[in-house]
């Protein structure tokens, strides 16, 4: 995510009502993706259909980069009511369409599982974040190219493992991505906490809500893919 200059005249209270207003609205984005994964894990129709055409969902992803690039660079909009508001919902359900494509494979109970683990895991980085030593903000750049192409890498990856049955590419590859996700929960943290060189304004609330929610999706994400991954090794009847 972009950051943008820490304002001098910020207070404490200020961080805080921006931290509350984001976590929140990352929640109830959250909640409402729940709700459409586990309508896709109980009807039967509706889950062999994104089985059969999962690319839909893949151009969902790409439709949710667009809008996401769109909000990010674009103050105008991303500060304009109700043009924001809208803009938000659609990022946040395209990306819900998105992620149907990978968890579609993943049950309910597995799907609750990865969150719940995910949430707390979620929290003890940014609660790392706070207090490393290390002012990852100073190396924005670099860690905007690292995430360009880590979302790259990453489609590419959901792409790929559409035609290729191998448990340990995929062990090998959920593992490389929540390296790469831990760092970027650190970043991300330092950006949303404030403190550092630069950090997202506390006006922008709904930034701060798209860093959040990306930051558990890219968790939990990981952890099913690794935990389908590794739970297949050794089952000839998956491995190429």
């Amino acid at each position: 995510m972009p950051p943008t200059i820490l304002p001098e005249q910020e207070t404490l209270r200020e961080r805080v009502v921006f931290i509350i207003k984001s976590a929140s609205i990352a929640l109830l984005a959250l909640t409402f993706s729940m709700i459409q994964w586990y309508l896709v894990d109980f009807i039967p129709a509706m889950e062999q259909f994104f089985i059969n055409y999962f690319y839909i969902s893949l151009a969902f992803g790409v439709f949710g980069m667009v809008a996401l690039i769109l909000f990010l660079m674009t103050p105008e909009i991303r500060k304009t009511r109700p043009f924001n508001i809208l803009l938000i919902i659609l990022v946040y359900e395209f990306l819900i369409l998105f992620l149907i494509s990978i968890l579609v494979a993943a049950t309910a109970f597995e799907l609750t599982v990865a969150v719940l683990v995910a949430v707390p895991i979620l929290s003890i980085l940014y609660v790392i974040g706070k207090f490393c030593p290390v002012d990852f903000t100073s190396f924005a750049i670099f860690i905007i190219v690292a995430i360009v192409v880590f979302l790259v890498a990453f489609i590419t990856l959901i792409i790929l493992l559409s035609f290729i049955k191998s448990c340990i590419i995929v062990t090998c590859a959920a593992t490389t991505g929540l390296l790469f996700t831990f760092l970027f929960n650190i970043y991300h943290a330092q950006l949303l906490l404030g403190g550092r060189k630069e950090a997202i304004d506390v006006s922008e609330y709904l930034m701060g809500s798209l860093v959040i929610y990306l930051d558990l999706a890219y968790l939990y994400v990981n952890m099913l893919i690794l935990y389908k991954g590794a739970g297949c090794i050794g089952d000839k009847t998956y491995e190429n």
